[in-house]
């Protein structure tokens, strides 16, 4: 198979970082409990900006286009500092 074709079937992850309101791109991939479409991110939620721990919340997402400003993600038992969200997708080109 030529390395276009696996580029084809392979899934892309992608993983972003927000720290206080930045973002910053990281080269990691986890597993979730939900079960999102190709296509749609999976949205990890952790009170720590470590990603230890079980996420407190998971779900799905559309896009990553959130702006939190000054305020917490909405997550019972996340502040609005020295939280961390992580989104994960599977892309099928």
């Amino acid at each position: 198979m030529s390395s276009v074709g696996r580029s084809r079937l392979a899934a892309a992850t992608a993983v972003v970082t927000v720290l206080t309101g930045g973002l910053a791109a990281v080269a990691t991939s986890s597993a979730s409990a939900a079960t999102c479409t190709t296509n749609t991110y999976t949205r990890q939620v952790f009170a720590n900006t470590a990603f230890s721990g079980a996420a407190k919340r998971t779900d799905c997402d559309t896009a990553v286009s959130e702006n939190w400003g000054t305020n917490a993600p909405g997550v019972s038992g996340v502040g609005k500092d020295n939280f961390g969200v992580r989104w994960t997708v599977t892309r099928d080109p």
